[in-house]
């Protein structure tokens, strides 16, 4: 009896310091949240950048995936652990490298690779499934042995496959993120940015079949086997999110809850990053970033705004052997191409820059756009192939004709130092200059006058002519008609004259 009195009293001085010690992490985390509230917004600090809501995460982004634009940003460069967002980019990579229909089988390695506390699939050792399986496996429960498994069947071994996520983190545009793993279990050197990870959301967004999964709530693999997603803002959920395309959760201790969206209204695309967040704010925070976006911006069409820059050639080529006629323009702007503005602002407010180049591809030049010096969207200008004939463009090429363009109205380009770092589009002066020395700039309008003004002239000069050629050809005919006429009455006369005297 005695004896048992003291196991009682080591279980309950168990459960007390257990408690206590729960409840002391707790207050710990919850003060540094509070504390994350009072760290700057840099977004906010933007001139004419309408402010957004203050988050508890430590780092948070919301990225228009159209325009590439940055609309909200909280230390969104700085190094932050992502966790299970991390499998965005592990899918991401399998749909690119994988067939849907690919069989592959859970391996021992890639169940000794986890932790005892994952989340996982609960595949066992031999099981085999469809890639597309798997992929739910992956994002639905969020199951780090799936994700291992996948890695091995793409990249040959898990250190490979993690190899290849930071390469293509690269390729993707990241400037701050390196993977060790494909499933976000804590690694010291496994981290990424909020900037990144929306890059990463963006790309993994564009595909229907992980938009889909990403969506999914629950996924069965047999009658009696069934996974469960616990992201609060899918559809049934508590947080459910009413334009939401997809989401991706993830946590451990050291990253604590992180959270990657997507949500679509009015033609927008939001990425909506938060890492570092205490429950539920992750999913509060995303939903207030989400409506911020939607309520304070508007996105639109360039080629359907654009008036500054006037491309004047419609009216004089076709895609016919003819010259000139009605016809296919020579050159086009991107009609897919946007940019995203304050509510308030109108399309004149962005500030156009037009750069040429020859280098890339169809496109001729870019005009790209920035508003209070935030990068806002941008549109090329691309050579029309189909208005040029073979034997019109035997000596033309991409760095022979330049945008017929009159560009009257081309203000400087701000020093954008926004939100968007630092980009590979920029260029020196230098460059600038010397693309500039090989643009050749043929304004249609001043061909058109002078041709209209000396076919003109010519009118006036014909006119003029058969003016005075009517004028004075009759009396020069009549008087040689006269010429004529004299010899005939001189002669009647003599007659005349000789008859009267025989007479």
């Amino acid at each position: 009896m005695k004896k048992n009195r003291y196991l009682l009293y080591l279980l309950v001085s168990l459960c007390l310091f257990c408690t206590n010690t729960i409840t002391g992490l707790a207050d710990e985390y919850e003060d540094a949240r509070l504390n994350r509230l009072e760290m700057p917004v840099e977004s906010n600090a933007v001139e004419g950048w309408p402010e957004g809501p203050i988050v508890s995460a430590d780092a948070a982004i919301l990225y228009e995936a159209n325009t590439g634009t940055i609309l909200y940003a909280k230390n969104i460069y700085a190094a932050e652990y992502p966790a299970s967002t991390t499998k965005l980019l592990t899918t991401l990579i399998a749909m690119e490298e994988g067939d849907l229909d690919d069989m592959v089988t859970m391996s021992q390695s890639a169940l000794d690779a986890i932790t005892w506390d994952s989340s996982v699939m609960g595949a066992s050792v031999g099981d085999t499934f469809t890639l597309e399986q798997f992929l739910y496996g992956i994002l639905v429960p969020s199951g780090n042995e799936a994700a291992n498994a996948v890695a091995e069947h793409i990249g040959g071994t898990m250190e490979d496959f993690a190899l290849h996520m930071t390469e293509r983190a690269k390729e993707l545009g990241c400037v701050n993120s390196n993977f060790v793993n494909a499933n976000g279990l804590y690694d010291d050197a496994h981290y990424t940015c909020a900037y990144d990870l929306a890059l990463i959301a963006t790309e993994f967004f564009k595909s229907e079949t992980l938009s889909r999964i990403a969506s999914t709530s629950s996924y069965s693999f047999a009658e009696d086997w069934t996974v469960y997603s616990r992201n609060k803002l899918l559809p049934g959920k508590e947080y459910a999110y009413e334009y939401l395309v997809g989401s991706k959760t993830g946590y451990t201790g050291k990253a604590r809850n992180t959270l990657a969206s997507c949500a679509q209204k009015d033609g927008m695309k939001l990425i909506c990053v938060v890492l570092k967040e205490e429950p539920p704010y992750q999913f509060t925070d995303t939903i207030d970033l989400f409506n911020y976006g939607f309520s304070n911006f508007k996105l639109y069409n360039i080629a359907e705004n654009e008036t500054r820059y006037n491309i004047e050639h419609s009216d004089f080529f076709e895609s016919d052997n003819d010259v000139f006629g009605s016809s296919v323009p020579l050159l086009e702007l991107d009609t897919s191409a946007g940019l995203i503005l304050p509510i308030n602002a109108d399309f004149d407010s962005a500030v156009p820059k037009l750069t040429y180049h020859t280098d890339n591809g169809d496109s001729i030049a870019t005009i790209s756009y920035s508003y209070s010096g935030v990068e806002v969207g941008s549109c090329e200008l691309y050579l029309n192939e189909d208005a040029l004939t073979a034997e019109n463009t035997d000596d033309v090429s991409s760095e022979s004709v330049d945008p017929i363009i009159d560009a009257t109205e081309n203000p400087p380009a701000s020093d954008s130092t926004g939100l968007t770092g630092d980009t590979s589009s920029n260029k020196s002066d230098n460059d600038t200059s010397k693309e500039k020395e090989k643009v050749i700039v043929i304004n249609i309008k001043l061909i058109a006058y002078w041709a209209i003004g000396i076919i003109g002239f010519l009118l006036v000069v014909f006119v003029i002519a058969r003016f005075i050629g009517n004028y004075h050809l009759p009396s020069i005919e009549l008087k040689h008609r006269r010429k004529k006429r004299r010899p005939k009455r001189n002669r009647r006369r003599k007659s005349s004259i000789t008859k009267t005297y025989k007479f």
